[in-house]
């Protein structure tokens, strides 16, 4: 049990002591009131003495969690036992009649436990000694068999709605605890693929614009020496594709032209960059349809390095002849098609890439799941692989002057 839970319980059980002690001083039990008040007191230390073993300090998982149920049994055979000592023993009272309405806190403690088990064993013992007080008491209290089935019927339906809010919870809590599962399980996702961004993002400017200054300050130095127009040149050259590069890396990590011009002005460019040219560079047709020119949301940067990565992954691994890229705005959402007639997607290689390393696709995925979308990756007729991205569409947060903050 959570601490709140315990805390409640505790707090039930010790006002029920309050009132059977409160009880037994205002409606003494005629010539036994002395040792009903003695099994009251009893009943109120041993209450204080399970509140404290419940309330101390203890691992998970402890004594207390794993008996602390088995409490609502000594409140039932306490508050049974009075009962019977009440009417047994004395004339004529309403001292008896009294603690028999405490019973039905019972059933309300059991379903605090928030374990459906632990309910039914605590509200059918209580039910069963509710019945048997009443014929035990029966004749002391002339009271006919009718009367007593027909009391215990609102114990059975407080014990009925018990047992029913204490399933409905444990389901709640079930799904509480779940989702707090994957929700550490997705940010030790989006950590880890952050990681792996970051390496690649070193890989890339390794790899290509240091290679290209590294090579321009070698020729630099052979044209300090030698004035070698065509080692100007070079240099020029190298230069020129580091900027590009760069540029390209700038673009990825922030793409500017998505908040300021919007997806479908996007896209073009972003193909222009990613796909190569030439005669065995792919054909890619872009298709927009119903999505405003003004539309703007939190999800256009995920659509649009999505797109990114798939293009680049169609461009790299594919070998296909022809691409299209269709977007849509379908009810709420932004719907990004990437096609292509390639070679065909292989999920056990997807796997063994993944294990190596390459976590482009996968990290996109988990963005978009995160974000409450969904990707779906299968064939295209004719051959080929089809990836389907669906993400809701958010407005941005408004942007607030600088000059208004207070």
């Amino acid at each position: 049990m959570t601490g709140p839970v315990l805390r409640w319980q505790v707090g039930i059980r010790i006002a029920l002591a309050v009132f059977v002690l409160f009880t037994l001083v205002v409606l003494p039990p005629g010539d036994v009131a002395g040792p009903a008040l003695f099994v009251g007191l009893g009943y109120a230390v041993a209450v204080a003495a399970t509140s404290w073993w419940l309330l101390r300090p203890g691992p998970p998982g402890g004594s207390a969690d794993r008996w602390g149920w088995t409490v609502a049994y000594l409140d039932l055979v306490a508050l049974s036992a009075l009962t019977i000592i009440s009417t047994i023993t004395a004339d004529l009272d309403w001292t008896a009649d009294v603690l028999q309405r405490a019973i039905f806190v019972l059933p309300v403690l059991a379903a605090i436990q928030l374990r459906p088990a632990v309910c039914v064993s605590v509200c059918g013992p209580t039910v069963v000694l509710y019945v048997v007080t009443g014929f035990l008491t029966q004749a002391d209290n002339d009271e006919p068999t009718a009367s007593i089935l027909l009391r215990t019927l609102p114990l059975l339906i407080v014990c009925a709605a018990a047992i029913g809010l204490s399933v409905v919870q444990a389901r709640n809590l079930r799904g509480i605890r779940d989702l707090l599962r994957q929700r550490s399980v997705l940010i030790a996702d989006l950590a880890a693929v952050g990681r792996r961004e970051r390496r690649r993002l070193a890989d890339d400017l390794h790899d290509g614009a240091l290679q290209y200054l590294l090579a321009a300050r070698g020729d630099l130095e052979d044209l300090r020496d030698t004035g070698d127009t065509v080692a100007a040149d070079r240099v020029d050259e190298a230069l020129r594709l580091s900027a590009e590069l760069l540029r390209g890396t700038v673009r990825a990590l922030h793409p500017a032209v998505v908040t300021e011009s919007g997806l479908p002005a996007a896209l073009p460019s972003l193909i222009a960059q990613v796909a190569p040219h030439g005669d065995e560079a792919p054909e890619v047709t872009l298709s927009v349809v119903d999505w405003p020119a003004d539309l703007r949301s939190t999800s256009d940067q995920l659509v649009y390095l999505t797109a990114r990565e798939l293009l680049i992954n169609v461009v790299r691994h594919a070998g296909a002849h022809r691409v299209t890229v269709d977007l849509r705005k379908d009810h709420g959402d932004a719907v990004l098609v990437v096609a292509d007639d390639g070679r065909g997607f292989d999920e056990e290689r997807r796997r063994r890439r993944v294990a190596e390393g390459h976590v482009g696709l996968e990290s996109r995925r988990v963005r978009i799941e995160a974000s409450g979308g969904r990707m779906s990756i299968g064939p295209t007729p004719g051959g080929g692989t089809t990836v389907t991205v669906r993400v809701p569409l958010e407005p941005p947060a408004p942007v607030v002057p600088a000059s208004s903050a207070v």
